[in-house]
């Protein structure tokens, strides 16, 4: 059995963990779920959960990855064995194993989705590579509604995507990827930031700041802690057993805490500037606001803004291709998680395993693809399926699968272990940080779950 050796430094697990969802998780679906549940109060719900929920959690994630050593499963499965149970117990020791095997399917759906949107991502580079050298002979703003109806195209795009991620996988070229993700997340990010700046020199761009930071409470639905809590674990990559993948590799001198904050908060700070990019856009006059909303939000507001500026081509094309090598990323890191954690279990050989965990994931994105193309017109508590599909593998099931972790961390570690491997080798040790972490863990983020579940209750069924 081979084993991984993913992000090796801490310099490459700092950008890993930032560009396994940087791109999809920030400018893609950040602007659409925003514009759902009332511009600036939610900003606030997101940031405050992220705070909240999302630092403890991916610091309970990089932590279990770097006590075990291994994937989720085989991680899961050392914690349970080492732990002293009672006969009472073991009934619940069965059951925080197979809660493993939940994150693991989980994890996959989300592979399927993250692979639908990166053919979304390659085709319109692929677009705008096209219109280099030859017209077009439509406007932009047709162009997503083309993909949605072609779905031969898209997964045609998908398994391109997806041999080349086994291609990758399978070479072993992992220490390249390191370089490739620490090279490519800075540039990413101050050319997004170049892209932000020419967007609220839009006319209304006072009127989109206001919309996205002024604090409406009476536009938030009951539904809408769910979406922050969501979409938090989302753009973090948390509730996948990714990150646990990311703190195998992590020495002891690596301090967990304060990097997930670091992290989350240049997450939050992506997310903000996703949401200055496209407002102005959606409120300067370009389209009808009206026909743009939902997961094609960004998709058919952006490329009309680029091709109507200078050198708009050239912006496309570079925000396209950081987009599908962001979009890439994020779906090679959970391919080789599902993949490593399913060849420590199974004790296969990895190419053998590669090929399993490709033809699964195949399988599971002709769902999503399916009810994006052929089955848009249906609808299911007044979305489309495919936004239902988001909806419930994002809001329900993703933070059902982050307090699997939390859970592992809380009951079956002993404080000593937690301790330890809270702080590390960190000579300077703040005890207040690790009780706040604990207190977190054991009652603010089942609280905001168990909220979260109930409110969406409600909300669907009144």
């Amino acid at each position: 059995m081979r084993r991984s050796s993913l992000w090796s430094t801490r310099l490459g697990v700092y950008f890993a963990v930032i560009g396994s969802a940087v791109g999809l998780g920030n400018i893609w679906r950040f602007p659409f779920v925003v514009s759902e549940n009332g511009g600036g109060a939610f900003v606030l719900i997101y940031i405050f959960i992220g705070l909240i929920v999302g630092v403890p959690i991916l610091a309970a994630e990089l932590m279990l990855g770097r006590l075990t050593r291994k994937g989720l499963l085989a991680g899961t499965k050392d914690i349970l064995s080492s732990f002293q149970m009672s006969h009472h117990s073991k009934s619940l020791k069965r059951i925080m194993s197979l809660s493993s095997y939940f994150v693991v399917i989980v994890a996959f759906l989300m592979l399927a989705y993250l692979l639908l949107i990166s053919s979304w991502v390659s085709y319109f580079f692929i677009e705008f590579v096209r219109s280099v050298f030859v017209d077009l002979n439509y406007e932009p703003e047709s162009m997503f509604f083309r993909l949605r109806d072609n779905l031969f195209y898209q997964i045609v795009l998908i398994i391109l995507n997806l041999l080349l991620i086994l291609f990758f996988v399978i070479r072993g070229i992992e220490r390249q990827i390191e370089r490739w993700v620490s090279f490519i997340v800075p540039f990413f990010v101050l050319f997004f930031i170049l892209l932000t700046i020419k967007s609220l020199s839009l006319n209304l761009s006072t009127q989109a700041l206001r919309y996205f930071f002024y604090p409406d409470f009476t536009k938030l639905n009951l539904a809408s802690l769910s979406y922050a809590l969501g979409q938090v674990m989302f753009t973090l990559s948390i509730g996948l057993g990714l990150t646990v993948s990311f703190g195998r590799h992590l020495n002891s001198k690596f301090n967990i805490p304060a990097n997930s904050f670091r992290v989350a908060t240049v997450d939050s700070t992506l997310s903000l500037f996703a949401g200055l990019l496209v407002f102005p856009l959606v409120m300067s006059g370009l389209f009808e606001v009206s026909s743009v909303k939902g997961p094609s939000l960004v998709f058919e507001a952006i490329p009309v803004f680029l091709l109507k500026i200078e050198n708009g081509l050239f912006y496309a094309l570079a925000l396209f291709l950081f987009l599908y090598v962001s979009s890439l990323g994020a779906c090679m890191g959970l391919f080789e998680t599902l993949t490593s954690n399913l060849e420590e279990i199974n004790k296969k050989r990895h190419r053998k395993t590669s090929f399993q965990v490709a033809s699964l994931a195949l399988l599971l994105t002709l769902l999503p693809a399916i009810l994006f193309s052929k089955m848009n017109t249906l609808k299911m508590l007044n979305m489309s399926l495919f936004e239902f599909f988001d909806f419930i593998l994002v809001n329900v099931l993703l933070p059902a699968s982050g307090l699997v972790v939390v859970f592992l961390v809380l009951f079956y570690m002993s404080d000593s272990v937690r301790r330890t491997e809270f702080f590390g080798n960190i000579k300077i040790v703040d005890d207040k940080m690790y009780t706040q972490w604990l207190f977190a863990l054991k009652y603010i983020i089942p609280f905001v779950c168990l909220m979260s579940f109930a409110m969406l209750l409600i909300h669907v069924f009144s």
